[in-house]
This record gives structure tokens, sequence and C-alpha cells, in this order.
């Protein structure tokens, strides 16, 4: 009986590792960037996915955080942009959503000068 509940045991830790190494790269592997002209998002270590759109197609910026994300001070910006039909433009697990916002609408206003 014992070496059942151990088994079930280690089992369920290596599950949990194995989704937190998960995250982790995950997490390592994307790189959000805003400059003046542009929003990136870059995906991967060994296959690469970029996704850009120009800064003065962002039409509404929208946060959200999960009372776990809020636990960790994490959170979701998804941007609605544009003329685009990237429908899914976020910057997901940034630390402070709203900083990034603050960010966003200094560039904003910066470009409309």
């Amino acid at each position: 009986m014992l070496d059942g509940i151990g088994l079930s045991v280690g089992t369920a830790f290596l599950v949990i590792a194995l989704v937190l190494v998960a995250g982790f790269v995950r997490r390592f592997a994307t790189k959000y960037t805003i400059t003046d002209q542009r929003l990136h998002i870059k995906h991967g270590i060994v296959a690469r996915h970029i996704q850009q759109t120009r800064i003065d197609r962002v039409q509404n910026v929208n946060t959200s955080q999960s009372p776990l994300e809020r636990l960790l001070q994490v959170g979701t910006v998804d941007f609605d942009t544009a003329g685009t039909d990237d429908a899914d433009f976020k910057f997901v697990g940034v630390e402070d959503p709203a900083d990034v916002v603050a960010a966003i609408d200094k560039v904003l206003v910066r470009h409309s000068s």
C-alpha cells in the first residue's frame, strides 16, 4: 500500500516539476519589446515566431490578472489593433501590467504630437 502512495506522490511531484520547468522555459523564450514605432513579441528558442504591429494601430489596451497572477504580480496586456487579422496580440505573464499600459500611453502621446 505504501508503495502505491509513494509512487502517486512521486508522480505528482514530477508532474508539478515538469509544469514549472515548461513555464520557465516558455517565459525565458518569450521577449516583449515596446519601441516608439512598434510592439514586438518574439517566441521560441530553436524555432522563432515573431509578431509585431505598428504602435499607431493600437486602439485599446486591456489588462487582466487571475487571483494567482495577482499574487505573483504578473498579468496579461491585450492589445486591440486596427486593420490587422492578428486577433491574439498579447503580452502574457508580464510584471506589473499597469506599467506596460503606462509605457504604451507615453509612446502614443509622443507619437500623436
